[in-house]
């Protein structure tokens, strides 16, 4: 670079500096300007991807040193090691889950029992099940003079398909009961005519019920049942019945409308008076609407349903109307929970149901529709300690046709019929109010140990004519069970308290052989107190096996629950269970 160049850029530069110093004197002005503006914050601010925190780089700044001194104090150790071998953890084995169980037992009196069920899944969505199961005593009991002999058959299969929309249920099912009209008056029988006389009775059950339920939408399930009964004494009913029930959401609750159509076909070979055949046929078509809100400490369920009733011979009311009310008030952490409820309903006899009820039915009916009106209850609930649970209710009902089991007379000209030496009942129907106390005791020690205790006190006034037969005042039923180690015990207890029944002579008439006339009840006397428990006690071998008792004892030396018809005082039973995979 040339003497000319250098001293050009020395220059520039000293002109530079000086131009760029200012005058001690010269402040520059300042102004304050303040901006107010209102902050209207956006819910999509909230997912905005936020800017990426800046990290200081290590090398560019330096580390702050930390400095410390440690104490020295002079100590005396006295920590000796234990020299024994470390505890290890221990698992628990959980128990393993089987698809098949069979059971098998034999006990007095010819007492036979079996139980087989198993349950396979086809695929992750459908599985398959079936059970049979045989229950019963060959034996005659001990005072009866007639065979006395019972035993039950179950048999079903199951189709189970769901998946997260719906669930749906199919089973076809097969009951089969063997009993006999063995309940004879204390009369001084000829030992001819009984001998001539077959008791049994022979009723077969077949069912199918489809149920589907879906999780969301308003179609909530549909429930489709037919039933066929038939006995020895050529009898036979069709029953159906098709419930559909949907379910919106409304007012911070859900809004249910319910709707079922049924009906039931009988027919019997003969009324038991003038021996004419009977053909029923009864149908009822219904509606319920309710709403419940739930969200809140005050539990709400208001709603009304109705049906109406074909028939051709009607006793009363062919369009009725019944509540569906519940109301409770539940604060967290409540020790009394008060509730009202009034769950109303219509339904229609049976030979099924009764005939199951009482098995020493006369195989003849005549179809009613049975119509609770109110069904309304109002008590409290407590829970203490999560252990003590206690209920007490005051229930209030009117029913219209309700039945009540009363003893036949004894028929003169029986033909040596089983069911015509005064052994056998008919449903008489019976409008009747009622008043009722109920009381509940629950210990729930645990999850495996719970007893429980249920007391009831009924009042019955019956509107017109007739008598509460075979209607108890007292009732009081208790269940428990408890477990240790490898046993368990089960338990199960019933009383039937005092209760009217209707005697009808059997002697006079077979010496006069009077006419049978259906309005001829000699006399009604008490039935006495009955009582039964079962006790059952299972002792697990290994995990697949297990060895169980089963005892039960009642007090029916002559009457029973029906009255003339005791049932053994005692019956053991001792098996074994046995569970494995298929």
């Amino acid at each position: 670079m040339n003497k000319k160049i250098r001293i050009g850029l020395l220059f520039f530069c000293l002109t530079v500096v000086f131009y760029g110093q200012e005058d001690e004197g010269e402040n520059l002005a300042t102004q304050q300007v303040t901006v107010i503006k209102s902050y209207n914050p956006s819910l999509s601010e909230a997912f905005q991807i936020k800017t990426t925190p800046e990290i200081p780089d290590s090398i560019a700044t330096e580390k702050l040193k930390v400095s410390y001194d440690i104490l020295s104090l002079p100590v005396i150790e006295t920590f000796e090691p234990n020299k024994a071998n470390p505890l290890e953890l221990i698992r628990t084995a959980p128990e393993k889950l089987y698809n098949t169980l069979f059971g098998i037992g034999y006990g007095s009196m010819g007492q036979l029992y079996i139980d087989f069920s198993t349950t396979v899944a086809i695929d992750r969505e459908q599985q398959f099940g079936l059970m049979l199961y045989r229950d019963g005593f060959e034996n005659n009991i001990g005072n009866s003079l007639l065979k006395s002999n019972q035993n039950y058959l179950f048999f079903g299969l199951q189709h189970a398909l769901k998946n997260n929309n719906f669930r749906g249920d199919s089973k076809l099912s097969y009951y089969r009961s063997r009993n006999n009209y063995y309940g004879l008056l204390d009369e001084p029988w000829n030992p001819i005519i009984l001998s001539s006389v077959e008791p049994e009775i022979k009723r077969n059950f077949v069912s199918l019920n489809s149920q589907w339920q879906w999780y969301d939408g308003i179609l909530e399930e549909v429930d489709f049942k037919v039933d066929l009964t038939t006995d020895n004494f050529s009898s036979s009913e069709q029953k159906m019945n098709l419930v559909v029930k949907t379910k919106l959401p409304l007012f911070d609750g859900d809004l249910s409308f319910n709707a079922n159509l049924g009906g039931v076909s009988s027919r019997f070979e003969q009324d038991y008076f003038n021996k004419l055949a009977i053909n029923s046929q009864l149908g009822n078509g219904g509606v319920e609407l309710a709403w419940r809100s739930i969200e809140t400490n005050l539990k709400i369920k208001i709603g009304v349903g109705g049906a109406y009733i074909f028939s051709d011979s009607l006793y009363g009311t062919a369009l009725q109307f019944y509540p569906r009310v519940e109301i409770s008030y539940n604060v967290e952490k409540a020790k009394i929970i008060p509730f009202i409820k009034a769950n109303g309903r219509t339904s229609l006899a049976n030979y099924s149901d009764f005939s199951t009820t009482n098995p020493f039915l006369y195989p003849g009916l005549d179809l009613q529709p049975l119509w609770q009106k109110y069904n309304a209850r109002a008590g409290l609930r407590s829970k203490q300690f999560n252990v003590l649970l206690f209920e007490f209710s005051i229930g209030y009902d009117e029913q219209e046709n309700l039945p009540l089991f009363k003893r036949l007379p004894f028929d003169p000209l029986n033909n040596d019929l089983a069911f015509r030496f005064s052994n056998a009942f008919e449903v008489e129907y019976a409008n009747i109010s009622q008043i009722d106390f109920n009381a509940q005791l629950g210990f729930d020690f645990s999850r495996e140990n719970h007893l429980d205790f249920k007391i009831q006190y009924l009042i019955y006034d019956l509107k017109g004519e007739g008598l509460p037969w075979n209607l108890p005042q007292l009732k009081i039923a208790t269940r428990g069970q408890f477990k240790w180690s490898k046993f368990s015990l089960s338990l199960e207890g019933q009383m039937i308290g005092v209760r009217l029944a209707a005697q009808s002579s059997a002697q006079w008439p077979i010496i006069l052989e009077l006419p049978l006339d259906e309005s001829r009840i000699d006399s009604s006397f008490d039935l006495p107190i009955y009582l039964e428990g079962t006790v059952m006690l299972n002792y697990k071998i290994k995990e697949p096996f297990d060895l169980f008792l089963n005892a039960r004892v009642s007090t029916s030396a002559t009457h029973g629950i029906w009255g003339f018809y005791p049932q053994p005082n005692s019956l053991i039973m001792a098996g074994f269970r046995y569970k494995f995979n298929l």
